[in-house]
């Protein structure tokens, strides 16, 4: 009798330990396999390549916008990479004539197309002050000091979308419209999207060759080849809408996170 307790015991005592080793074996590879939080730009350009992209921008913005009845519906993605990648050293431009540039810029823009549903966001949330908004996917954007009054009193339901920030060389590179109140602020990505969110898209794929980015939710994206040569797999991507030039063809601008930059893209499937 002492002999088949011991023996039970020891049973007990064995399988036990065995659902205990399993459990935290499988916490364990659940918190391995869990998304980290990015942290913005992590790979951002350097201050000065910074400048050089937004000189370029500022500078094919200038060629095209000189003459307001220009057709931007024969440009493609891979055409403004031709377009940006020339230095025009014959002819820079200068800090005055940008401003100038900035100014035209700064017209009122709500017409908009997309090429994926994606673009349009929601904010579950504002803070009390109005210096942050915190988009659906759990992103959080700073918004510029003396705007945020404008937000206050924004629904949740309203439909925002991000667009690039006109204002070349200002330290908040995007602007949030709200499109049912017609209103823009300038914002800075503050806190990457939620890992957890549903809605948090990452780039799963991608042909530099062909200029092609596979998100998370499916969607295959077609954008200029040399603009992905930073990009890689897992990066956590926001879709905001181009209002610049090449809109036609690239309606929409693939935010990159973990570089805090963009590129203008179309979505092909």
């Amino acid at each position: 009798m002492k002999i088949n307790s011991l023996v039970s015991t020891f049973s007990k005592t064995f399988f036990g330990l065995s659902l205990l080793t399993g459990t935290l074996l499988a916490e364990h590879d659940g918190h391995s396999s869990e998304q980290k939080q990015v942290i913005v730009g992590e790979r951002a350009l350097s201050h000065l390549e910074r400048l050089k992209t937004q000189e370029r921008r500022a500078r094919l913005y200038q060629q095209f916008a000189v003459d307001e009845e220009i057709d931007d519906a024969s440009f493609s993605a891979d055409e403004e990479e031709d377009a940006t990648s020339d230095e025009d050293e014959e002819n820079p431009r200068t800090e005055k004539t940008l401003k100038a540039l900035n100014k035209k810029a700064d017209k009122k823009w709500i017409a908009f197309s997309t090429s994926h549903d994606g673009a349009i966001h929601y904010t579950p949330y504002i803070s009390p002050l109005g210096d942050y908004i915190e988009l659906e996917d759990g992103s959080v954007w700073q918004v510029k000091s003396d705007q945020r009054h404008c937000i206050l009193d924004w629904w949740t339901d309203e439909r925002l979308i991000i667009v690039p920030n006109k204002s070349w060389f200002s330290s908040y590179y995007y602007c949030i419209v709200n499109l049912d109140r017609e209103i823009t602020v300038e914002v800075q990505l503050a806190k990457a999207p939620c890992p957890s969110e549903s809605c948090t898209l990452r780039v799963i794929d991608l042909n530099c060759t062909k200029g092609e980015v596979a998100l998370s939710d499916g969607s295959i994206w077609q954008v200029a080849s040399s603009t992905l040569r930073h990009w890689v797999i897992n990066d956590v991507v926001i879709i905001g809408i181009n209002n610049g030039f090449f809109s036609s063809t690239c309606p929409n601008i693939l935010i990159n996170v973990n570089e805090n930059d963009y590129v203008i893209a179309n979505c092909v499937y």
